[in-house]
This record gives structure tokens, C-alpha cells and sequence, in this order.
């Protein structure tokens, strides 16, 4: 398949085709693991997969290695295209018949996969510990495709299983158990809803009572939408990011959304921003509010 290149992508109108499950494609083993998660996804929805790389743009001379700027961006033009075709195959490997779309772009990875969530499924970044494409993405720069992002994004990374239940934290709204439930129905898993809570002074007796009652109506909507999903609430005592990466380790996904007030939210968007997507013994997805779930 031919590479295609872009300086700036144009936006698709509504639909024109179905939307891609986009793969951030970085050279990295991790990044084949977001690859064949991504084929995966891609043929359960009967949607395209797209690998996407993108490289820094130079602009100075490097007179020390006998290059000039135009020369150092053919380089990395040619070292990008090459990520992408090993990327390819392991696609077309993983799941044959999934329509493979290739995007080589200059320019800074978090800006160009938060264009290419405009029109995505989801993006799937891998992440193996040792930094790349998702510490990125994820670090300074506060988040920038999940806060800022149009679609879930997956983080792959750690224990990559095809069993286990789908692991969410409910939290504020009801777009991250959505998604769990959406996905779960197209793996052929269940789904467990986690909601922690936290003893206060003047506390109920019945606290805990109240707290499950509480997470049982909130997923009520979605067990109705999804009724061949089974769904086990759970209700703990105790701190959010503990408990959801103790679930992980025998999750085949965990799932947060980012409402701003939520106590899951708080893991990616407070002081210990990266600690699930980065810690966590599994895949991590996370997803955006959507208003009218409020």
C-alpha cells in the first residue's frame, strides 16, 4: 500500500465513510501491540483501520553529520514510512481483510492525532514504560489528546488478554460506562462497574447501601440498552486509583472518562495525572465526557 503523506489533513464530511479506529505508530514494540488491538477493533466494527506517524519538522543545518534541513526531513520522511509498512503488516496479519489506511505526517504527534480523532473510532497509542509516542502525547502537555481529544483513546500497554471482564470506573457521567458496555457487547464479555466512595464524618449507617443503590440506577439506562451484556456493580470503600488498578490485574480494559469533577478524572487530570494510564497492568481507555450524558 502506498504511503500517503500530509501537511494537513482535510476534514471528512459526516458520512462520507465510516469512521477509522486510528493507531499512533511510533516504532515500538508496544506500538504493534496498539496496531493489533487496533485491527481487532477495526474488523468487530466493520470500519478501516489507519496507522499514523508523524515527525518533527527541521528547519537547521547539521553541518557536524554533512546534512542540511531538507535532507534531515527526507530521513525522517523515509524512517517514518518504513515504521508504517512493518506497521501494515502486522495489521493485515492480525486481522485479513480490514482495510488498512496509512498517514505520514510532519509535524508534532499530539497535534496530528488530535486532528485525526476528529473523525476516529478511537486512538490507540502503545505504551511499554520506556516513554515514546504516548509519554508524549500524555506528559507535558496536560493531556492534550484526551482532554482536548473528539474520541476514546486506548492506551496499550501491559497484560494484553482476549478474555477478562471490561473493568470502569463510574464517576460523574455515564459516557465511560457507555463505552465499556459498547465494547463488551462487541468482545463478548461482561462488564464490571466500580464506584468507590470515602468514609466522611455524620456518614449514614447505610452509606455503602446508598452508594450501590446509587450505581445501580446510574447503570440502568445502559443495562437496558445493552441487555445481553452482563454487568456486575461493585461498590468499595476506598481510593479510586488503588482500586481500579487492582481490578486490572485480571481486566481485559479498563475504563475512565475525563468529567473534570469526577474522582476517576482526578487520576488523569490531577497531580497524579498519569498514574493509571502509565501503572496500570492492562489496557486503559479513556474517553471523553459527552455532555448529554450528564
Amino acid at each position: 500500500m502506498t504511503v500517503r503523506e500530509h501537511a494537513q489533513e482535510t476534514p471528512a464530511r459526516p458520512g462520507d465513510r465510516a469512521r477509522p479506529v486510528v493507531v499512533g505508530v511510533d516504532g515500538s514494540g508496544s506500538a504493534l501491540d496498539a496496531v493489533r488491538w487496533g485491527a481487532r477493533d477495526a474488523a468487530r466494527l466493520g470500519v478501516p483501520v489507519r496507522l499514523v506517524h508523524a515527525y518533527p519538522r527541521s528547519d537547521r543545518d547539521y553541518p557536524a553529520l554533512s546534512m542540511n534541513a531538507d535532507q534531515i526531513r527526507a530521513e525522517l520522511r523515509a524512517w517514518g514510512a518504513d515504521r508504517l509498512r512493518v506497521a501494515e503488516a502486522v495489521a493485515r496479519e492480525t486481522a485479513p481483510g480490514v482495510p488498512v489506511e496509512l498517514r505520514l505526517h510532519e509535524g508534532d504527534p499530539r497535534v496530528v492525532l488530535r486532528r485525526e480523532s476528529e473523525h476516529a473510532a478511537s486512538v490507540l497509542l502503545g505504551h511499554d514504560g520506556a516513554g515514546g509516542l504516548s509519554r508524549l502525547v500524555f506528559g507535558s502537555c496536560g493531556l492534550a489528546l484526551t482532554v482536548h481529544g473528539h474520541r476514546p483513546v486506548v492506551v496499550v500497554r501491559g497484560r494484553v488478554a482476549d478474555q477478562g471482564s471490561i473493568v470502569v470506573g463510574v464517576d460523574g457521567t455515564i459516557t465511560a460506562a457507555r463505552y465499556a458496555m459498547k465494547m463488551a457487547a462487541l468482545y463478548g464479555t461482561s462488564v464490571t462497574a466500580v464506584r468507590t466512595w470515602h468514609a466522611a464524618p455524620g456518614d449514614p449507617v447505610d452509606r455503602h447501601d446508598a452508594e450501590h443503590h446509587a450505581l445501580v440506577a446510574r447503570m440502568a439506562p445502559l443495562t437496558e440498552e445493552f441487555p445481553e451484556v452482563p454487568v456486575e456493580h461493585l461498590v468499595l470503600r476506598g481510593r479510586p486509583g488503588h482500586t481500579l488498578l487492582a481490578f486490572g490485574q485480571h481486566a481485559r480494559l479498563l475504563v475512565v472518562g475525563t468529567h473534570g469533577s469526577s474522582a476517576f478524572a482526578g487520576l488523569l487530570l490531577g497531580s497524579t495525572s498519569q498514574s493509571l494510564a502509565f501503572r496500570a497492568p492492562c489496557p486503559v481507555a479513556v474517553v471523553p465526557e459527552d455532555p448529554e450524558d450528564a
